[in-house]
């Protein structure tokens, strides 16, 4: 829907789906949203609508706040957030799993690929009629690789910002038009943390969706994407 009136840019953040995994680099938010800097400037792209879920979405807010510092917000025109990783929390321990040291790296390259993924999105998922043997293949991919399983390591040890807490100041200064989606059953963000960013961004459309967990956009798609086109065609939040 939305690449029928738009040009789709859809990056494989570093060590994510198809793109390189690199031992040496650093994996944090940080690190991630400089890429997309980068890649913004270097096809000189405009009126831009940055849209990411989870760990994706603390990298939206990152690029856009880096932007602004920059004086290039101007390039930016919307933001959509999907269930982000912004404040920090406790993440949920089947998804720590891989920062014990000896051991999370031992039961990832150790238990299969096609386990770990069936087992992670059965806890994410709250509507598991979504969870599909083609979704979990999908997913699989992403991790058949040493390099990529070493890059889930570093970046879940890297999850959170380290300068979050000043991190926090800064998101007021978003003016951008955002679009904030979560699931009422998300097992992974915090319900407060979630709140607490509808409350702090002042030009925020923010929908809660009923029966569904830490997806909702693989969990119920075609809603997802009527919220989105609906956004991507409005003037201003309502």
């Amino acid at each position: 829907m939305v690449a029928e009136k738009a040009t789709v840019h859809m990056v494989d953040l570093i060590g994510f789906g198809d793109s390189p995994a690199p031992e040496n680099w650093p994996y944090t938010i940080e690190a991630q949203a400089d890429v997309l800097y980068d890649f913004i400037i270097l096809q000189n792209l405009a009126n831009v609508v940055i849209a990411g879920h989870s760990y994706g979405g603390g990298v939206g807010l990152m690029l856009l706040l880096k932007m602004i510092e920059n004086g290039d917000s101007e390039r930016i025109r919307k933001l959509i957030l999907i269930a982000p990783a912004v404040y920090p929390q406790q993440l949920p321990f089947f998804l720590m799993i891989p920062c014990i040291p000896v051991i999370g790296g031992f039961l990832l390259n150790h238990l299969s690929a096609e386990f770990q993924i069936s087992y992670t999105l059965r806890k994410i998922f709250w509507n598991k009629k979504a969870i599909t043997r083609k979704k979990i293949r999908r997913y699989y991919n992403n991790i058949e690789t040493s390099s990529h399983r070493n890059a889930l390591i570093k970046t879940a040890q890297n999850i959170i910002p380290k300068e979050a807490d000043s991190l926090l100041d800064k998101i007021k200064k978003i003016k951008h038009p955002t679009l904030l989606i979560y699931g009422e059953h998300d097992s992974v963000i915090l319900r407060r943390n979630l709140e607490r960013l509808s409350r702090t961004l002042p030009n925020i459309i923010t929908r809660k969706i009923g029966y569904c967990g830490h997806v909702p956009h693989e969990e119920y798609p075609v809603l997802v994407s009527g919220l989105i086109h609906d956004f991507l065609e409005g003037d201003s939040c309502s």
